[in-house]
């Protein structure tokens, strides 16, 4: 992965959000990234590895595919070469397969091994610990620095310089100039709910 990752916006958060990201690629400590579906949370997790110095490999696991076995193989990969492991909604894996992964930041943090980890999730990780859906010694292990990413609807500030950027990017790849945002239209804009966030208004625009 060697492509500059832009991250738009002009929001407070947002701006304090990019701050703790490029800081993170300089440490060994495992992060959390929280927010509701098409927020941005994919994009973070590969700004944060294009700030890592040199560059290492890095995978990105869906929870779905996250069995025991699959988890038990992972430690091997630990050497010289850093691996960042990025596993997405990770509040839906099995009790089964929480418990091996306890096990293996343990043993990662015990040998001092090359393996560095960034968990996305959907939902709120505490609320499902308080609900029993969720082990509490894990949420522990794998909340030691969170980026949480507000809902678009609550980032007012960052749709203008989204919608000028998809319009741009849109424009390019049709060759032609488009001009969208009338007095009407910005109001919509302020105004929807946007409940896919991020990427719903990118699949708008486009």
């Amino acid at each position: 992965m060697t492509d500059n990752i832009n991250i738009i916006g002009n929001s407070k958060e947002t701006a304090a959000n990019i701050q703790l990201a490029s800081q993170i690629g300089k440490n060994k400590i495992s992060t959390l990234i929280e927010g509701e579906s098409g927020t941005g949370k994919d994009l973070f997790s590969k700004y944060i590895f294009t700030n890592v110095d040199p560059p290492k490999s890095f995978t990105k696991f869906d929870s779905s595919i996250l069995n025991t076995d699959f988890l038990k193989n992972i430690e091997t990969l630990g050497g010289s070469d850093t691996h960042y492991f990025c596993i997405d909604d990770v509040g839906n894996l099995s009790f089964e397969a929480q418990t091996i992964l306890v096990r293996l930041i343990d043993n990662v943090i015990e040998k001092n091994q090359s393996l560095r980890f960034l968990f996305l999730s959907n939902h709120l990780l505490d609320e499902k610990v308080s609900e029993k859906k969720f082990r509490e010694d894990l949420f522990f292990r794998i909340n030691r620095i969170k980026i949480s990413i507000s809902p678009l609807r609550k980032r007012k500030e960052d749709i203008y310089p989204l919608v000028n950027f998809f319009i741009a990017q849109f424009s390019e790849s049709v060759n032609k100039k488009i001009f969208l945002l009338t007095d009407n239209f910005k109001s919509f804009l302020l105004n929807y709910h946007w409940r896919g966030n991020v990427r719903e208004l990118e699949y708008f625009i486009h």
